[in-house]
């Protein structure tokens, strides 16, 4: 077996079982707590992708902004556009 061969099939598989949950229940309504907590998954992505990037002081500074607005405005946009700038700003008196 090639290594292009076991990337392929890999990939495959991985599709396979990621799509299967939604094929199968395509058809059926959708029940009302993965409703309500579906509106959790855009935040609970930039989270995880946050946490495993936060290195030293002007990143938690810009976390710690940025969380705050989050929470007050419930609005993803408005918490990048406020834990950017904080990063900058952070940068240029911690560094």
């Amino acid at each position: 077996m090639t290594a292009w061969l076991v990337v392929l099939a890999v990939g495959a598989g991985s599709y396979v079982m990621r799509t299967a949950f939604v094929v199968a229940l395509a058809g059926r309504p959708t029940p009302v707590w993965i409703t309500r907590v579906s509106r959790f998954v855009l935040p609970s992505a930039f989270a995880s992708l946050v946490a495993g990037a936060v290195h030293g002081a002007p990143a938690t500074v810009a976390v710690g902004v940025a969380g705050v607005v989050a929470f007050r405005t419930r609005s993803t946009v408005t918490a990048l556009a406020a834990g950017l700038p904080a990063f900058w700003i952070a940068q240029g008196f911690l560094r």
